[in-house]
């Protein structure tokens, strides 16, 4: 585990020195990552324009929301991109054939084999904006409201970058990227109460794909408006369930592939 933990971190760092390189891109994607994301927040604070609350919440308690699926789509974005969006690419191209003769496990090489500078600049907005929403909510959580919230959003990096290569993983079966697309659509689910959606929506959120564990478990855990227990078990239940999801997929993805014999 730990020789695995090492080379994901030298090969992140042979991408970072390479992007590096080219200092005009490293601050152009730096720079769109930030406006994409502020462009979702500017449209936000348009909708709390003509409305007080959706769905009894109110609008800082929304960007928390926001903030939660920033973070986890930040971290996956900077740190695991060519295992989240290129699996499916990579198995069409025959990339595959270069991470299959080293003696390391291919999703150790996948997550490290692509950086994006935009996904840190994601990460690093949205850790603002929690701040200032906690700021201006007033809240007061305790202690253990305050180290579980940290750790469901830690857990809740690893079910996004779960969800991800699952469905980049199924691009292999389906010939395209249209399963990545529309799964990450509906991540934009986890940007508002759960409650606010019909039943079906909400039984997808918390089963199938988990993206309420993500943000809405987690927010209701520091502002107490769930209990500690036992939602914040289910957060890394979650994590459990998408792992053995994931693993299948491409488990599946694997026995299929055949060598372009380049």
């Amino acid at each position: 585990m730990f020789r695995n933990i090492k080379m994901y971190l030298r090969f992140s760092g042979q991408n970072i020195h390479a992007l590096m390189e080219y200092k005009n891109d490293f601050l152009v994607s730096t720079i769109a990552g930030a406006v994409w994301q502020t462009v979702g927040l500017v449209f936000l604070f348009a909708l709390f324009s003509s409305i007080r609350s959706v769905g009894g919440w109110t609008l800082y308690e929304v960007a928390l929301l926001y903030a939660c699926v920033m973070f986890s789509e930040g971290v996956v974005t900077f740190g695991c991109q060519g295992a989240s969006t290129g699996t499916a690419h990579k198995v069409r191209t025959g990339e595959y054939d270069r991470f299959m003769v080293r003696p390391l496990p291919i999703m150790t090489q996948l997550l490290g084999c692509q950086i994006n500078f935009a996904g840190l600049c994601t990460s690093v907005t949205s850790i603002a904006v929690m701040i200032v929403s906690v700021h201006r909510l007033a809240v007061d959580p305790s202690a253990i409201q305050v180290i579980c919230f940290i750790l469901s959003l830690l857990i809740g990096v690893w079910t996004r970058l779960n969800i991800d290569v699952a469905a980049s993983s199924l691009g292999f079966f389906t010939g395209g990227g249209s399963t990545l697309a529309l799964v990450r659509s509906t991540q934009a689910f986890g940007r508002y109460p759960v409650s606010i959606f019909p039943k079906l929506i909400r039984y997808l959120l918390f089963s199938v794909l988990p993206h309420g564990m993500i943000s809405y478990i987690p927010t209701c855990i520091l502002l107490g408006k769930l209990p500690v227990w036992p939602y914040f078990l289910s957060v890394p239940a979650a994590a459990v369930f998408t792992t053995w999801i994931r693993r299948f997929i491409f488990g599946k993805l694997m026995k299929r592939y055949e060598s372009t014999g380049n």
